[in-house]
């Protein structure tokens, strides 16, 4: 849906109904049709989590912008802006919610000490006895970066450090060949698995 659908269908519901204390948009392509639906309404208060790179390099930089452009736009409109990361809150489009003490870091949920406890504990993926894995779990879409950790595996392995890669995700498009494609042109297929 776009957002001006998103803003309409919002828009239509809230009508039908008292008007909200608090509405949340935990979607980053959600934002705008949730700004949209409530211009004019003051009495909600607006929450947004913010995932997203806001600067992660992208083809068509018309993109980029507009992923900012939206980013400040919702910090201006928001009650409490919800960081994923120390880096995402601290990106200029956040500074007047910063200064308005609305942006705050509500990490991913990694309880690092918990992972470092069990890092010796046998592993689930039952991988054979080989080099150290790094494993990545995420859907495979071209905003995760993946090449970057195929290019990593490559540079390491260039460098006398043989490190494996699995990727745990579903595949939307085609990446999950186009990364194959990658680690046969950089010469580890062999260490790359899905």
């Amino acid at each position: 849906l776009s957002f001006v659908e998103v803003a309409r269908r919002l828009r239509a519901e809230i009508s039908r109904r008292p008007s909200p204390i608090v509405t949340v948009s935990m979607g980053n392509n959600a934002h705008l049709g949730l700004w949209l639906s409530l211009v004019g309404d003051r009495s909600t208060r607006r929450i947004y989590r913010l995932s997203n790179d806001l600067d992660h390099r992208d083809r068509r930089r018309l993109s980029s912008l507009v992923r900012r452009a939206k980013a400040w736009l919702v910090a201006r409109d928001a009650d409490l802006v919800l960081c994923v990361s120390v880096a995402l809150a601290l990106h200029p489009s956040l500074a007047r919610a910063r200064r308005r003490r609305r942006c705050v870091v509500l990490s991913n949920g990694v309880d690092v000490a918990r992972v470092q406890a069990r890092a010796d504990e046998p592993s689930l993926l039952r991988l054979p006895p080989g080099p150290p894995v790094i494993v990545a779990i995420g859907r495979l879409h071209g905003q995760k970066n993946y090449e970057a950790l195929v290019q990593a595996i490559a540079h390491c392995r260039n460098r006398g450090t043989l490190l494996r890669l699995v990727i745990i995700g579903r595949d939307s498009g085609g990446v999950q060949t186009a990364l194959q494609t990658l680690a046969t042109e950089l010469g580890v297929e062999g260490l790359l698995a899905f």
